[in-house]
């Protein structure tokens, strides 16, 4: 067997096994098999550039499905949720220089929609910009149908800064604010 499809099987299997005894939806079982896609794919394009690749954070990989649900459950394309709030807002609105962010959203209907989204993020050089990001080493990814079926993704990034600019950065996350957002229930959809 190919090894991307034996390391794809296995994380299927972890997800079943993980998704604590419940059977999987086939839906399910697809949006996590994207989501895996484009983490591998991203940190491919990241290795080609000697970049480390990015750590998997099940926060930010809650963080993501919730705002490509809200996406998809309005059926815009947008940094800003449906309640008007923006990524950095989502996040946190106050800065703090330890951490820096970044999110790149898409949507789709085509026949492979995951790769369709790397690689519309591979030749926008913003969404690019941030996919080769040294700062950022960890990443959560999201994925949503409507009932359209238009698939909507969303992935964020974060890292710890290392540079120090006054000690401001407008993209940087508070750490109270990080801590309130790792205590946070993404699972609740956002109501409008």
């Amino acid at each position: 067997m190919y090894w991307p499809a034996r390391i794809m099987t296995l994380i299927v299997a972890a997800l079943v096994a993980i998704h604590a005894g419940e059977p999987m939806s086939a839906g399910e079982i697809a949006f996590a098999h994207s989501e895996q896609f484009i983490l591998s794919e991203i940190n491919r394009l990241r290795a080609e550039q000697g970049l480390p690749q990015l750590r998997p954070n099940n926060r930010l990989y809650a963080m993501a499905r919730s705002h490509s649900s809200n996406m998809a459950g309005t059926g815009a394309l947008s940094h800003t949720d449906s309640l008007g709030r923006s990524f950095k807002e989502r996040l946190g609105n106050k800065a703090d220089e330890r951490y820096h962010a970044g999110e790149n959203v898409a949507t789709n209907n085509y026949p492979d929609p995951a790769r369709v989204a790397v690689e519309g993020w591979r030749m926008s050089p913003k969404h690019l910009k941030n996919i080769l990001n040294e700062k950022f080493t960890e990443t959560g990814i999201g994925v949503a149908i409507n009932s359209e079926g238009s698939v909507f993704f969303t992935q964020i990034f974060l890292g710890r800064s290392t540079n120090f600019q006054n000690g401001k950065d407008k993209n940087y996350i508070q750490s109270s604010e990080l801590r309130r957002l790792q205590n946070t229930d993404f699972d609740n959809p956002i109501e409008k």
